[in-house]
């Protein structure tokens, strides 16, 4: 005989602070204060946007944004998500979704590790690639900077 209970589901709430966007190295992007991409603006293919939700992240919203051509590709705590611009997009088709609360840009700053800060002389580093972005470009832009690879993968170098 099989057993069903009653339908269930959850509902998590909204997090407190998740206006608050917080990276390792410190910065902290706050998205109360911080002004968003102009909803005119059109977010160029191949490019990174911090995209900051209303409330927990749902599978719907990241399927939403995948259709309209932003490809979610990282989670940020706490209801921030970073997504790929798959082809040129109006900010406006993603800033008029109900569940966005702020778009704005990923900038290269946000990738470091705080270690870096204070680093001199030879140091070893391990990048870790986006998906689907090609490694030898970024090969190639550490060997013209005079830099040296022991290893480089499809994702990591």
């Amino acid at each position: 005989m099989e057993r069903t209970g009653p339908a269930c589901s959850y509902s998590p709430a909204p997090y407190q602070s998740a206006y608050l966007i917080r990276f390792a190295n410190g910065i902290v992007v706050n998205t109360q204060t911080e002004p968003p991409v102009a909803a005119g603006a059109v977010l160029n293919s191949g490019t990174y946007w911090l995209a900051n939700l209303t409330g927990p992240v749902g599978q719907e919203w990241l399927g939403k944004l995948n259709r309209l051509g932003a490809e979610p590709v990282c989670y940020l705590a706490f209801q921030t998500i970073v997504c790929r611009v798959k082809q040129n997009l109006r900010a406006q088709d993603i800033t008029r979704l109900w569940f966005i609360h702020w778009l704005g840009p990923f900038l290269p700053e946000y990738k470091l590790a705080p270690e870096l800060d204070s680093a001199s002389g030879t140091i070893e580093l391990i990048l870790a690639l986006w998906p689907e972005e090609p490694a030898q470009p970024v090969a190639d832009a550490i060997l013209a900077a005079c830099g040296s690879l022991l290893r480089a993968g499809p994702r990591t170098i």
